[in-house]
């Protein structure tokens, strides 16, 4: 059987260890992978508004064309 005591005679010791998780990490870690994420979202976002603002500039309004409705009238 492997109990302690077996391991203890062939000369294998036991240690208690602890791991302690590293919270800098983890947070930093968090904290920099959600940055990420919303920064590609966001550019995402902000290059789909400007297409669709681009567009809207590119129409030219009724009143700045006044040569095609004034031959409508």
């Amino acid at each position: 059987m492997v109990t302690k005591e077996a391991l203890a005679d062939i000369g294998v010791k036991s240690y208690d260890k602890q791991i302690v998780p590293n919270w800098t990490f983890i947070v930093l870690s968090f904290v920099s992978i959600n940055t990420v994420i919303y920064g590609i979202i966001g550019l995402f976002i902000w290059s789909y508004n400007l297409a669709q603002n681009q567009g809207k500039l590119s129409t030219k309004d009724q009143s700045s064309n006044t040569i095609y409705y004034e031959k409508l009238r």
